[in-house]
């Protein structure tokens, strides 16, 4: 028997596993607001498919145009180390509309540098 905190091996689980078996979308994004990780969540509620989202912008997760403005204010926002929450209503592929409540925080290097940003 292991000792109270203790995990024993075999629960020990990849980021990437973990990530992507949550029931909430995890969107990580750069910099320059491009996508660079979108779980199987945020794939579904956002209507796409496979890897085709990775390198593209983060407003190609279907941002309504209305909501442009918003998700540039959000980047800003989170890039100076703030955490952001707001509504966006976002478009499918299938041209249904989804409004998703984000929360985003800043993704930082070891350094302490803001590298880029998550939104849950």
């Amino acid at each position: 028997m292991k000792r109270w905190g203790e995990s024993p091996l075999e629960a020990h689980l990849p980021p990437e596993t973990v990530l992507n078996q949550m029931e909430m979308a995890v969107v990580v994004c750069d910099r320059f607001s491009n996508v660079i990780h979108a779980n199987a969540f945020a794939r579904q509620l956002f209507g796409i498919g496979g890897d085709e989202i990775i390198g593209h912008s983060v407003l190609s997760l279907g941002i309504a145009e209305e909501d442009h403005e918003l998700a540039t204010e959000l980047a800003r926002h989170v890039l100076k180390g703030n955490v952001w929450e707001g509504t966006f209503c976002n478009v499918r592929a299938d041209g249904t509309s989804v409004y998703t409540r984000a929360h985003a925080v800043p993704l930082r290097h070891p350094s302490g540098a803001v590298d880029g940003v998550v939104i849950l």
